[in-house]
Formats: structure tokens, sequence, C-alpha cells
């Protein structure tokens, strides 16, 4: 599972149950799907999730708590995508990015992760993509990159995972040449935050692989060649 959107949410959501006594046993019922649909996620009992996580919905549709919906949908995006449920999986993650609007309209509301939605369109870009929805896939991972690149200095790593998406999308259209460019910027901005000391030297190991492949793709095979050398030496490093 891509992320980890809606993880350590449970104190919180406690913390909401206790301020709302007209509605107390709606929020604790929700709740009690909500930790227990996360623990079936974590073990990978996505099925039992799924049911656990359609009730939590249900309790917070009817109690009006917008932010406990986007997290439920989310998880059940999440939960349909690794059991290989990709139509299921997209119309939850638009659900969310479609009630996200009136959350952040709102004047008073429970703050969410910073990196939220860009978790949420990530998911949402490559069930396109699982599904051949390739000018879809692009399109969502460009928003994706454009909010991450809003953070500044804060969203680096996530420009970098956002390039390397957005290449992947672009590489199943065999527009190769861009999806270099796209790997060789996912790796040189890796690198650079390595430097900074936030490594992430998957991303940057990733996407040494990832031009290596579009290399090969576009037939310059001694330097592809190269790039998986480097990338076996990145590897066991």
């Amino acid at each position: 599972m891509d992320g980890s959107a809606g993880n350590g949410e449970c104190s919180s959501e406690i913390s909401h149950a206790v301020q709302c006594p007209e509605t107390a046993l709606i929020c604790t019922t929700a709740l009690i799907c909500t930790i227990l649909g996360e623990t079936h996620l974590v073990t990978n009992g996505f099925a039992k999730a799924i049911v656990l996580d359609e009730r939590g919905l249900e309790l917070y549709e009817g109690n009006g708590d917008i932010r406990g919906q986007m997290i439920t949908l989310y998880r059940l995006g999440s939960c349909h995508r690794s059991l290989g449920n990709y139509k299921k999986a997209i119309v939850r993650f638009k659900n969310v990015r479609k009630i996200y609007v009136n959350y952040t309209a709102s004047p008073v509301r429970k703050p969410l992760g910073e990196d939220f939605m860009e978790v949420v369109l990530a998911s949402l870009g490559k069930c396109y993509t699982n599904v051949g929805q390739n000018h879809k896939a692009i399109e969502t991972h460009k928003r994706c990159r454009k909010l991450a690149e809003a953070r500044k200095d804060s969203g680096r790593l996530a420009v970098a995972k956002s390039c390397e998406n957005l290449g992947q999308a672009y590489s199943e259209t065999g527009q190769f040449n861009t999806a270099l460019d796209l790997f060789q910027q996912a790796n040189l901005i890796a690198k650079e935050e390595n430097c900074h000391g936030l490594p992430d030297e998957q991303v940057q190991m990733r996407n040494i692989g990832h031009v290596g492949l579009m290399l090969f793709a576009l037939g310059q095979y001694r330097t592809a060649i190269l790039q998986f050398e480097l990338a076996m030496q990145q590897a066991v490093s």
C-alpha cells in the first residue's frame, strides 16, 4: 500500500468522540470500526478491513464527519487496490478528492497530514495505470506533483516520487524520452536530499533502475548497462 494516510489517526478520533457527547455512541462505534479496520489493513486482511470500513463510513456519513469519511474512503481505496479491484478503488479515491474541497473550505476543521491529498492522488494515478487509462494517470500525477511543489522544502522528496510516478505513466504510453527526463529529475532530487540529511536511498536506487530501463527502450544499450550496474552498486552498498 502506498503512503500511510490515516495511520496514527485513532488517538485524535478518540478526542473527537469525547467532544461529541450528543453523538457519543455513533462516534465510539465508528472509532471501533476504524481501529479494527486499521488492524486488519496492516495485517493484510483486506476483505475484513473493507467490511469494517464500509460500516465506519456509514456512521461517519450519518454523523457528518467529513474528515472521518475521507480517511476511511482512502483506506477502502487502498484495500480494493491491494485486492486488484482497481475500478472500485478509483471510485473511493475520487470520492476523497470530491469531498476534500468542502473540507478545506470549512472554517472549523481538524488537520490532516500535509501530504494527505498527495498520497490519495498518487494511489488514484496508479489505479488509472492499472486499468489502462494512461492519460488520466498522467494528469493525476501532474496534480500530485503540483501539490508537492507547493510545499517547497518539505515536499522535495514528494516531488521526486511524483516525478517517478509520472515517468512510469509516460513509459506506459511509449513516451520514453519524456519518462527518461522525469526519472532523471527524480534521481537528482533524491540525491540532493541525501546530501541535505534527508536520505531516501530507495527512491534514488529505483530511479537509477528506471533510467536504465528507458535507455534500454531507446536502444542506448551500453549506457543502460552502466545504469543497471550503478543500481546494483547502490543496492549492495
